[in-house]
């Protein structure tokens, strides 16, 4: 069997990855990916053009190598506050009534959930039917062939801003490949890391990125809301540096070394160097000073993340949990600082799982967004989406990756 094959450019806030994967006979693997440590992104948007533009060629340069072929086009990742989730909802009505629905009322009611305004300075990025009501019944995933005399659907719709998605398509065209897919990290980050029966049973997954926190909710496989936070694992080290007075640098030194969220699981006697500024040698400071400044931090991040997943509508219906990813879930008891302030549910740190030559370093909470966007990408039909607005520029041709959510793997 052919492989299917798909790459991927991941811009984040400290960081920028190329990765490309295949699937055979249903078995994802990654065959080749890069890391370029680069601030690529502020608040959604490129930062410097030319200086992540470098970042990005050099690392689709090095998964080239490591593929020993050329990487024609990509799907990119679009994140930051500027996104903006809602649900919107279809109609339509059966001529004449109690006849079998078809294909074409399906793309019908569909186009009708997404005449919505975004603004003019705004556009759809992605439309996903979350369920049909046919005839008042509710949970229906595929109409086609059911007697009906009115369809309905209900859509999860999210839009961005303009500049950012022009941003982005400037930097695939510096980089000199072609721009392919548009992917909604939140989402992304769902997919690559949580286990497919709990985003069957429902489940939110909190990304804790470096300046931002993705947070998505999914029902039946399908997304049901998605929010980006303007406060990440960045602010955790900038805290710590003004509170202790110490550089950037040496901050997340401190961070990664010895950062902990709980500071009762801290004793008096846990003491550690640190370096401040305009000091010649370094002084001790209890371990538990630095909890206490990391747990502050941790949990207004959580209590934010919870407040997102409220709005979803389906906070009490998330069976299959809630799990923690990115960066931040490196530190030690970070969880417990999220249960306690998610109400005590559960929540578990989550890393992706893959197969190939890179499976062991990829299971890292960082890759999470990366990995998900290639098994988006290579798990699911590709459908034409045309922005209600109409296509102009980049959007000419546009597609959006959609099935995947109603794929059950």
């Amino acid at each position: 069997m052919e492989a299917r094959q798909s790459a991927v450019l991941e811009i984040s806030g400290s960081k920028v990855v190329c990765l490309a994967a295949s699937l055979v006979s249903s078995k994802f693997q990654v065959d080749a990916f890069a890391v370029v440590p680069c601030r690529g992104l502020n608040k959604g948007a490129i930062r410097d053009e030319e200086v992540v533009g470098a970042a990005a060629l050099q690392a689709i340069q090095k998964v080239e190598k490591e593929l020993g072929e050329h990487i024609e086009g990509f799907g990119m990742n679009i994140s930051g506050p500027h996104l903006q989730c809602s649900t919107s909802q279809g109609y339509l009505p059966i001529v004449p009534q109690g006849r079998a629905l078809r294909p074409e009322d399906v793309l019908t009611v569909r186009k009708h959930s997404r005449q919505v305004l975004a603004g003019a300075d705004r556009e759809q990025i992605l439309a996903v039917p979350r369920e049909f009501h046919v005839d008042g019944q509710r949970g229906i995933s595929d109409p086609v062939g059911l007697a009906a005399s009115k369809l309905e659907v209900l859509t999860t719709l999210v839009t961005g801003s303009k500049q950012a998605l022009d941003g982005h398509a400037h930097l695939a065209a510096r980089v000199g490949r072609r721009l392919d897919h548009f992917l909604v990290q939140p989402f992304a980050s769902a997919v690559g890391c949580a286990p497919s029966e709990a985003l069957d049973l429902g489940c939110a997954v909190i990304d804790v990125g470096f300046l931002t926190t993705d947070v998505a909710v999914y029902m039946d496989h399908k997304p049901v809301y998605c929010a980006c936070l303007p406060i990440g694992a960045h602010h955790i080290t900038s805290d710590i540096a003004i509170l202790l007075k110490t550089e950037l640098s040496e901050a997340e030194r401190i961070k990664i070394e010895h950062g902990i969220a709980t500071p009762s699981g801290v004793s008096d006697s846990d003491v550690i160097d640190i370096k401040q500024k305009e000091m010649s040698s370094p002084r001790p400071l209890k371990r538990r000073a630095l909890a206490e400044i990391v747990e502050a931090r941790a949990r207004e991040i959580a209590t934010f993340a919870g407040k997102e997943i409220e709005k979803s509508g389906v906070a009490g219906r998330l069976s299959g949990g809630i799990f923690l990813t990115g960066g931040c879930a490196h530190l030690e008891g970070v969880e417990i600082v999220f249960e306690k302030a998610l109400s005590g549910r559960r929540v578990k740190p989550a890393a992706p799982k893959t197969t190939g030559p890179n499976s062991r370093r990829l299971m890292d909470p960082v890759y999470s967004t990366s990995v998900g966007m290639a098994r988006m990408l290579l798990e699911s039909d590709q459908q034409e989406f045309e922005p209600v607005s109409g296509a102009k520029g980049w959007q000419e041709g546009f597609k959006a990756i959609q099935s995947i959510f109603g794929r059950r793997s």
